[in-house]
Parts: C-alpha cells; sequence; structure tokens
C-alpha cells in the first residue's frame, strides 16, 4: 500500500515529502533534482535509509568500543607493575593523574656541563646504589648545575645553609667543589634515613602502587624533610607541608621522589 501510495505521487509531491524527510534527519545526504527523484522507487529508498542506519549503528558499536578500550587501557595502567609509573587513588595522593616521566639520562649527552658532573660521579669510589642517587636526584634538582639557584637553596642538590649546617659543611665549601656536594647529599640522605628509624620497615614494600627504597626515603626526605615523610606513611598530616598536600613550594608532590627510586 505504501508503494501505491508513494508511486501515485507527483515528481513534485516526492520531492517536497523527501525534501521535508531529508532536512531533519539528512538521511541521505545528497542533493537530487526532481526527474532523479521521480525514478527513485521506494525499494532504493528504503534500501539506502537501512544502509543510513547500519552505518550510523556500527559508528555507535565503533564508538563504544573505543571508550571501553580506553577504561580498560586506564585500569591496566593503575595495575602496572612498581617500575611502571602510575599512581593509584588515594587518600594520600592528590594527584592520582600525575604522571611524570621518567628520567632519563640520555637527554644530558651533548650538555657539557652535566656530562662534567656525571663524569664525576662515575670516577668516584661510592657504591652503585650511591651513584644512582646522586645522578637521579642530580638530574631533579639542577639538571647537574654546580652553583644553581640564586636563592637559599643552591648547588646540584639544592641545599641551604641549615641543611649543609646538620651534616657539617659550609655552603662556600659545598659550592667550591661537586665532591663536597656529593659527599652532602649522601650524608644528608643517611641522616634523614636515620631519623625515620621504624619507618624502615617500608622499605621493600609498595606504597601508593610504588615499591619503598632506601634511596626512595632518603629522596623524599630530601623533598620534604623525615618528618613530612612520616606523615605520608601514617596518613597523617601534622607539618605544614603534609598539610600543603605534601608537596613543595614549587608543587612538587612527595611521591615523585619515591618513585625515582622504585
Amino acid at each position: 500500500m505504501f508503494n501505491d501510495l508513494f508511486n501515485s505521487l507527483t515528481p513534485e509531491t516526492k520531492l517536497k515529502n523527501y525534501q521535508e524527510f531529508n532536512d531533519p534527519t539528512n538521511i541521505f545526504n545528497k542533493d537530487v533534482d526532481i526527474s532523479s527523484f521521480s525514478n527513485f522507487g521506494t525499494d532504493d529508498i528504503e534500501e539506502e535509509i537501512d544502509t543510513k542506519y547500519q552505518n550510523e549503528e556500527q559508528n555507535k558499536l565503533d564508538a563504544a568500543k573505543l571508550k571501553n578500550e580506553e577504561l580498560l587501557k586506564n585500569l591496566q595502567n593503575q595495575m602496572q607493575p612498581a617500575n611502571a609509573y602510575a599512581p593509584i587513588v588515594t587518600d594520600n595522593n592528590p594527584f592520582p593523574y600525575l604522571r611524570k616521566p621518567m628520567i632519563d639520562l640520555s637527554k644530558y649527552d651533548s650538555d657539557e656541563t652535566a656530562q662534567s658532573v656525571l663524569k664525576e660521579i662515575d670516577k668516584s669510589e661510592y657504591d652503585a646504589s650511591d651513584k644512582k642517587y646522586l645522578k637521579l636526584l642530580g638530574a631533579r634538582e639542577s639538571d647537574f648545575r654546580l652553583t644553581a639557584g640564586k636563592g637559599q637553596y643552591r648547588g646540584i642538590y639544592q641545599f641551604n645553609k641549615d641543611s649543609l649546617a646538620h651534616v657539617g659543611i659550609k655552603m662556600e665549601d659545598y659550592l667550591a667543589s661537586p665532591h663536597v656536594q656529593f659527599d652532602a647529599a649522601l650524608r644528608y640522605r643517611d641522616s634523614n634515613v636515620k631519623a625515620l628509624g621504624d619507618y624502615q620497615k617500608y622499605i621493600g614494600t609498595m606504597k601508593d602502587g610504588v615499591l619503598v627504597t632506601k634511596n626512595g626515603l632518603g629522596a623524599m626526605a630530601h623533598l620534604l624533610g623525615a618528618s613530612t615523610v612520616k606523615d605520608y606513611f601514617d596518613g597523617t598530616k601534622k607539618t605544614k607541608l603534609a598539610q600543603n598536600g605534601f608537596k613543595d613550594g614549587n608543587g612538587t608532590y612527595i611521591g615523585e621522589y619515591l618513585k625515582m627510586f622504585a
């Protein structure tokens, strides 16, 4: 009956109906003239409509599949091993989606200043763990600049006078020699790890999806101090830096420093 009714219409009426139908729906997505439309049978129209709808449904399925793949990828990222940085949402982590890339020392291959410092570290008698600490922390703190900083925080490892005094080193001596700076960084690390006392029990465990190491504890304390590290593991906020979201004045989150040495 539909065919009979449709075929009984004049070409002008067919075109008018086509335009009224197509304008809001854009089913055919093309222009036609009266002569071509008058020869366009109902079977052809229905087939084109079916094809259009099938394409739309396939597009919806493809979009849903892509969304599911993205959700699965995000879930897999959160379940990655400790050596892949994918922070997990916790009460202590105010930046769960912060993704700092791991430090790639190869980017300093053409940096003469950095290479000079790296060679001095390699030539030293420190063990492999100490050398790794000095390299990664130096890259993160100052890009290996011996006299970096114009304020109270200076040198490769950004010490102030009070922190240096804590390990028995004067600022002028610190700035005069890369080896003194290396010693300062390692002494400060060891002093902070010792101050953490019972918190050393976390070494070898996971925290916020990251493996805790001695160097990781030392690096966190280098950034925010041993007391704030204790807050981080206790889930408390007794220190001002803990209350500030476990980040320093530059917005660097404590978890970044833990991750450097996982």
